[in-house]
């Protein structure tokens, strides 16, 4: 159980609101009040840290993710090292699963390759690199590698997983539950940076997608390797072939 004790309303009020947004069973403690047996960690305002005597407890910053924060404190509710897995299911809207000890912690989707580097860096914050590991499915290769490329900076261990397994869960358009499998499954570590040269094939692919989007107007080889390497996206690609051919 996940104890909240805290004077700071501010704080108080948004980490009700997240840990009730991911379902996370918490109590709300008092100063005058012993704390239950059942609970396992505390979390609360760095002014307050030093006043409260409890082996498991976390500060939150006003900065903090606190997404972040529960993590941890979901990973505090058990003994033993940490141990923080993130698996990447790669595409237009990547999914994302965190795990933690074995358990699942979370899992979302981003809006696209771009997006996982600004989710994943606060993790850094919480953690040394070398107890995190993140595994990318080695499907959709020019998102994956884009995907790959980016978090380079963040210098964390990162594998490939062959996918195969998780294909029947993408037949059911779950992305997410793909990505909670790429967490567990070891991969092929990775050592450098990958390509991200579109091929024919997926030129074409996006051409035709745009047409149906539109109905009017097919983008460009140059614009549609732009938004396949994540220069532009689709809708800005579209208005600009459009102008084109006016």
């Amino acid at each position: 159980m996940i104890g909240i004790l805290t004077t700071n309303f501010s704080l108080y009020y948004d980490l009700i609101k997240t840990l009730k947004n991911r379902e996370v069973p918490y109590i709300s403690l008092s100063y005058n009040e012993p704390i239950p047996q059942n609970v396992d960690v505390i979390l609360t305002s760095p002014e307050e840290i030093k006043k409260i005597q409890f082996e498991k407890k976390i500060e939150c910053f006003p900065i903090s993710d606190l997404d972040v924060i529960i993590d941890k404190a979901l990973l505090l509710t058990h003994t033993g090292p940490f141990e923080l897995m993130v698996g990447i299911d790669p595409g237009r809207t990547p999914g994302i699963a965190f795990f933690g000890n074995g358990r699942v912690l979370r899992s979302l989707h981003v809006k696209g390759p771009e997006e996982v580097l600004p989710l994943l860096q606060p993790l850094l914050d919480e953690y040394a690199p070398e107890d995190i590991i993140i595994r990318i499915g080695h499907g959709a290769p020019l998102m994956r590698n884009r995907i790959i490329n980016s978090l380079q900076i963040l210098t964390v261990p990162m594998e490939i997983v062959d996918e195969t397994s998780t294909s029947y869960l993408k037949t059911r358009r779950s992305d997410k539950a793909a990505a909670s499998l790429i967490a567990l499954t070891p991969g092929t570590p990775v050592k450098r940076r990958y390509s991200l040269t579109p091929k024919k094939g997926e030129i074409r692919d996006l051409q035709q997608k745009s047409r149906k989007l539109n109905g009017q107007v097919t983008i460009s080889k140059e614009l549609a390797k732009k938004v396949l390497t994540g220069k532009m996206d689709l809708e800005e690609a579209i208005r600009k072939q459009r102008k084109k051919d006016i």
